[in-house]
């Protein structure tokens, strides 16, 4: 008898754990968004050369810059 309180014991926490995991993960996906769709299209300093900007369409970096 004391063998199946143990096992009740056990499938229990291992649900709640399970159920944990489902929720924090759940919430956490809800909350963030790919960098790309934070960014607004625009000159943005170039990360290669100071001197320079460089276009962000919303989506890609592009092959455009002109100096600062």
């Amino acid at each position: 008898m004391h063998w199946l309180i143990v096992f009740f014991v056990f499938i229990v926490v291992a649900v709640g754990i399970v159920a944990l995991v489902l929720v924090l993960v759940r919430s956490s996906s809800a909350r963030t968004t790919p960098a790309a769709e934070q960014i607004v299209q625009g000159w943005y300093p170039d990360a290669m050369d100071p001197r320079f900007v460089r276009w962000f369409d919303g989506r890609v970096w592009t092959d455009q810059v002109r100096p600062r």
